[in-house]
């Protein structure tokens, strides 16, 4: 879990880092609402504060998720560059990347949180979570083979 919170942060802090550099050294070209300044600047921001929640660790569950409704936008916005037949995306500046190869990805990105958000619970997957062992004096008997629970004694138990 936490490799792939780290390689999506990672991927955020690049797309983040590239549209920055474009935004501070060059004109914005483009027609449509999501090639406009104002939108790529909201854009950044919001990368950049999803992949520091990410890498932070605070409310994991929560950052998991919104994480996929943003790849999930993501992915919305980029499927419509590519029905258009635009050339790059526009997702990393001046790096020019086919709109086709970043849906994919976005949806791959998705389809990640959706799968390994079933197994986590709390940072951790539920399949590694330590169990606690409580003193069951019924399940000490049921163990023990005991017809009682005052026949089973707690001083010889293994667990």
């Amino acid at each position: 879990m936490t490799f792939y919170r780290i390689l999506i942060a990672l991927i955020l802090f690049v797309a983040a880092a590239l549209k920055a550099h474009h935004l501070a050294t060059g004109p914005v070209f483009g027609s449509g609402w999501t090639d406009s300044r104002s939108f790529q600047m909201v854009a950044v921001n919001i990368e950049l504060f999803m992949g520091l929640w990410l890498l932070s660790g605070v409310s994991s569950i929560l950052a998991w998720r919104a994480c996929g409704g943003l790849f999930l936008v993501f992915a919305i916005v980029v499927f419509g560059k590519a029905l258009t037949g635009a050339a790059s995306c526009g997702c990393f500046g001046r790096v020019e990347v086919h709109p086709w190869i970043v849906f994919w990805t976005d949806l791959g990105v998705v389809i990640l949180v959706i799968v390994k958000g079933r197994s986590v619970r709390f940072g951790r997957r539920a399949s590694t979570r330590r169990r606690t062992h409580r003193y069951r004096p019924w399940r000490i008997c049921h163990d023990r083979g005991a017809d009682d629970v005052r026949d089973a004694s707690i001083y010889d138990f293994d667990g």
